[in-house]
């Protein structure tokens, strides 16, 4: 009897559970924080001017990935989301142009409790940049970095989720101009940031 209630506890377990629901996704984010990376007097092509500065942790990322869920209950999917993006803030003015841009990858495991998803991971940023046609400085590179990103999701629509994320990095100066530095000096990347995915 007592064997018997094991069994049927198990298979009761089992029926409620569906396995490996993925698909492909593209998403957009609109970040801000982090240090700032360089600042300019900036003359814009219609006229007038302002000062700005680049963020290290701004300011548009783009995208697309793949989502995999390995166990799906009534109300609660557990998963991994894996996501290659490129992200970058940019000054455009008439004195030239400058920008900082990343290339990122992430692996984010989640937790999906009915519309809302959180989720806990590890993010690398490489190739990172900083470009600089303005004359006044020069350009760097960074060493790639490996931080820490939390995202909260909620799904609007059957394909569509509106979320938060955060992300947590530092960038170790590499190079300046042709030079290779030794200086330990970093840049606060983190920032945090809104945006919307697709889910297909």
């Amino acid at each position: 009897m007592y064997r018997k209630s094991l069994a049927g506890l198990f298979l009761l377990a089992l029926s409620s559970i569906a396995w490996a629901d993925s698909g492909i996704l593209i998403g957009t984010a609109l970040t801000a924080g982090g240090d700032d990376v360089a600042s300019y007097d900036v003359q814009y092509r219609g006229g007038g001017g302002d000062r700005k500065s680049l963020k290290a942790g701004g300011l548009l990322l783009f995208y697309a990935g793949g989502y995999y869920d390995f166990i799906e209950q009534e109300n609660q999917d557990i998963g991994v989301q894996v996501n290659l993006g490129y992200q970058f803030d940019e000054i455009n003015a008439e004195n030239g142009d400058a920008t900082f841009s990343r290339v990122s990858l992430e692996f984010i495991p989640y937790v999906r409790l009915e519309k809302i998803r959180l989720g806990l991971g590890l993010v690398r940023h490489q190739n990172v940049e900083f470009d600089d046609s303005t004359g006044t400085g020069f350009d760097k590179e960074f060493d790639d970095a490996i931080g820490v990103i939390f995202t909260a999701d909620y799904r609007v629509a059957p394909k569509v989720e509106l979320g938060l994320r955060l992300v947590s990095i530092d960038y170790e100066l590499k190079s300046v101009g042709n030079f290779t530095v030794n200086s330990g000096e970093k840049l606060d990347g983190s920032h945090i940031g809104i945006g919307a995915t697709l889910l297909f």
